[in-house]
């Protein structure tokens, strides 16, 4: 902020919050070997609400606890999915259904070391979604 500037009070703001590359290990895809033997996944996650008083006042009340949006995450890991695209879209769904001060959610879900597919390190999908706007 410059010298002379005022600060809008309250501010409107947006705090955008990730979580990234959490680790698991589940049983999604097409292949049966995958839904019987498994494989290792990667889920990052970006989200945005909009704030004031909880980063001004430090007020935990106004906020979303990561913990509680990782579990959500680990419950969806546990249902398997063919699509790594539709497990996705079935999180942030979940997440914009759960957690109300949520504006918007990106997630990625990495399929690591994919069956059939040569040397590749990892296979994505990254959806996006947004609360309708009122």
């Amino acid at each position: 902020m410059y010298q002379g500037e005022e600060l809008l009070f309250p501010p409107i703001m947006e705090l955008k919050f990730s979580l990234e590359e959490m680790k698991f290990f589940a049983f999604h895809g097409i292949y049966p070997e995958e839904r019987t033997k498994g494989n290792e996944f990667v889920c990052s996650l970006t989200y945005t609400i909009e704030f004031a008083e909880e980063v001004i006042e430090d007020n935990l009340s106004k906020n979303i606890d990561c913990q509680e949006v990782y579990a959500v995450i680990c419950r969806e890991m546990k249902n398997p999915s063919y699509l790594i695209e539709h497990l996705s879209f079935r999180i942030a769904k979940t997440l914009l259904q759960t957690f109300h001060l949520m504006k918007n959610v990106e997630v990625k879900i990495s399929k690591l070391t994919p069956p059939n597919l040569g040397n590749t390190k990892c296979s994505s999908a990254t959806i996006y979604l947004e609360r309708e706007r009122q």
